[in-house]
């Protein structure tokens, strides 16, 4: 019930018309909260399988983790990552990222956007480089000029935010790009020892769309956060088919009934980490 707080480490039961009134409070110190949650659905009269959150905890702040990282490969690829990519980016990688965002006051959602757009700039698991022949110096419409970086903010706002955008969108992401450019022009990219002038606006349009991702998410803005939180909801239901647009996804089924829980947030703010691919979707 509201106002009650349960111990750490112990299972307790909510009814299904009180879920919203659950909150997680992170934990003292930063690092990660691993949380199982069980749902019984009462149309089938089962329990559905268990699934795991993954929260980042600094002080009482808890990012949003696999969130990120579902929208920005699924939007910079036009395909979902993964299960084992996505767990170990949320588990793996994130952690030490948001614990020095949270460490310098940085806002752990942007900057956790931002880290994994980076990551998939030069290619996504499959080696596939998507991005950056879409939105790269390489494609004509988007040469490596003042140019070609407003072509890009341009395209990226359309695909990002669709008819959510506003005037002044395109131009946010623009400046985006120019600081990043100069940014990895005086101090290089991690894990890409003398790179390119391509292969700094690549990286400096990827974290540009990073940001933009994590402003679609923050602010409910486009179809993006929809089709994350759709996705999110399949994967609980073992029905998420992985590596796969999130126009292939099913739309997830309503969930009903009592749910034992060690957490519960906003419906919008759901993350599901560490769900194996059902086998007919697993990739080889």
């Amino acid at each position: 019930m509201a106002g009650t707080v349960e111990p750490d480490g112990q299972a307790f039961t909510i009814s299904a018309n009180n879920l919203s009134n659950v909150q997680y409070i992170g934990g003292s110190s930063a690092g990660t909260d691993t949380l199982t949650i069980d749902a019984y659905d009462a149309t089938i009269g089962a329990w559905m399988p268990p699934f795991f959150v993954s929260a980042v905890t600094a002080g009482t702040a808890v990012a949003d983790t696999t969130i990120p990282v579902v929208a920005v490969e699924g939007s910079m690829y036009g395909a979902v990552g993964s299960s084992a990519v996505i767990t170990s980016l949320v588990t793996n990688f994130l952690p030490g990222q948001l614990a020095y965002a949270n460490q310098v006051g940085l806002d752990p959602e942007v900057f956790a956007s931002l880290e994994t757009a980076l990551v998939f700039a030069f290619g996504n698991e499959n080696g596939a480089t998507t991005f950056g022949n879409n939105f790269g110096p390489s494609n004509a419409a988007m040469p490596a000029t003042a140019a070609g970086d407003a072509a890009f903010a341009a395209a990226a706002t359309n695909a990002i935010f669709g008819s959510a955008q506003t005037a002044n969108t395109a131009p946010a992401l623009l400046g985006y790009v120019n600081f990043l450019e100069g940014f990895f022009t005086a101090n290089g990219i991690v894990g890409v020892p003398n790179a390119t002038p391509d292969q700094i606006v690549i990286a400096a349009r990827a974290g540009a769309w990073g940001e933009g991702v994590a402003i679609a998410l923050e602010n409910n803005l486009g179809a993006l956060p929809g089709q994350v939180t759709n996705f999110l909801e399949d994967a609980a239901q073992g029905t998420a088919i992985y590596s796969a647009p999130f126009s292939s996804q099913p739309t997830a089924a309503p969930f009903q009934g009592a749910a034992t829980a060690s957490v519960a947030t906003a419906a919008s703010h759901v993350q599901v980490t560490g769900i194996a691919a059902p086998v007919d979707h697993a990739v080889m």
